[in-house]
């Protein structure tokens, strides 16, 4: 009886020091500095699971034990999976160092030859209305599938500070820096807020999983047999796989040349039609080009003959370094090719449009 019974107390002060250690719980505060000893402050660092936001690098009740830590900060090596025991109230001093340049040569010139950022637009002729002695507007589609239209579409993903066209004006509307219009209103007489673009392009709502699933996607450990979680859908420029143009081709006398201005650009969307069980183009929305300009100027894009050659988006509009196919015309009617052929009549009164332009221009000389 005597043994049971100290076999019974030592079960239960095992039991006692095990509910303690678990329950001993401590703050782990992480210094994040550069190579020179300076603080980075922005540098974003997850504990065992946990993100903080950016700047914030202190976790209070952390369970003792050993824990993994990882810091990202944009531009530096990122720092990832290493252990910590966590047995009191420590400090983690984390020292991290640029990204070595990803080239063998120097960057020490011009700032507005080396950097895209700091470019303002090419700086365009003047044209007085007086002087435009024809012109024709039309509109375009530009398949970004085509093997040159896909600097456009690429990359889906932000890589080496490039960003898909797509991505940019998104990203530009949300900011505020360029207006979006509604691709009815291509005359741009009504506009969108940006929360009315973020409305139309992402959605929310509520989701029901089990525990199991929510590990198997990655979400972590839930209590309980289901949850139900916010969704958000963020906007997804790779299904952005065409762009329209609106544009007035025009003779300028003046000068003496045939020449061409963007005005507006749309994003279209393919999307699948469960009725109809086909594919859809779902225009998103019309940009103004003059406005959005001083966004693409310092956009780079890539060039595929050159990694020397650095262009941004605009330089591709204004050099034609893309391929499309007319659509519409300015016409009585208002209507487009689509509406009175299809198929390979549709591609053909593209084609005829376009050598009515080009002939247009031959027929002023005499040769």
């Amino acid at each position: 009886m005597k043994k049971i019974l100290i076999s019974l107390f030592a079960g239960v002060f095992l039991l006692l020091i095990c509910s303690n250690i678990d329950a001993q719980r401590y703050s782990v505060t992480f210094q994040i500095l550069d190579a020179d000893g300076e603080r980075l402050r922005d540098a974003v660092v997850t504990l065992s699971g946990v993100t903080q936001e950016p700047g914030e690098h202190i976790f209070d009740n952390v369970q003792a034990g050993t824990q993994t830590y990882s810091v990202e900060k944009e531009g530096y090596t990122s720092i990832s999976y290493v252990d910590i025991e966590v047995d009191d109230n420590i400090e983690e001093v984390v020292t991290m160092r640029e990204i070595p340049p990803d080239r063998y040569y120097s960057t020490d010139r011009e700032p507005d030859l080396l950097d895209l950022r700091q470019r303002k637009p090419q700086e365009l002729a003047y044209v007085r209305e007086a002087d435009v002695l024809w012109a024709k507007r039309v509109w375009q589609q530009v398949d970004l599938r085509e093997k040159i239209n896909q600097t456009l579409y690429f990359p889906i993903e932000p890589t080496e500070g490039r960003r898909s066209l797509a991505q940019i004006l998104y990203d530009a509307i949300l900011e505020g820096e360029i207006t979006a219009f509604p691709y009815e209103y291509d005359d741009f007489s009504h506009s969108y807020t940006p929360s009315q673009v973020r409305q139309r392009l992402e959605d929310e709502y509520e989701e029901t999983i089990s525990a199991e699933e929510a590990r198997l996607r990655g979400w972590g450990e839930i209590e309980g047999t289901d949850t139900t979680f916010t969704v958000t859908e963020r906007f997804r420029p790779d299904e952005v796989t065409k762009l329209r143009i609106k544009e007035d081709w025009f003779f300028d006398s003046k000068r003496s040349v045939l020449d061409v201005r963007i005005l507006g650009i749309s994003l279209v969307s393919e999307q699948y039609d469960e009725h109809e069980g086909v594919y859809r183009d779902e225009p998103l929305f019309w940009v103004y080009y003059p406005e959005v300009r001083d966004v693409l100027a310092n956009e780079e894009v890539y060039t595929r003959h050159s990694d020397a050659q650095k262009i941004s988006f605009d330089d591709l509009f204004l050099r034609r370094m893309f391929n499309g196919y007319i659509i519409k015309e300015a016409n009585v009617y208002d209507r487009s090719i689509a509406e009175y052929a299809s198929g390979l009549d549709a591609l053909l009164e593209a084609e005829e449009i376009k050598n009515k332009i080009r002939e247009f221009e031959h027929d002023l000389w005499e040769y």
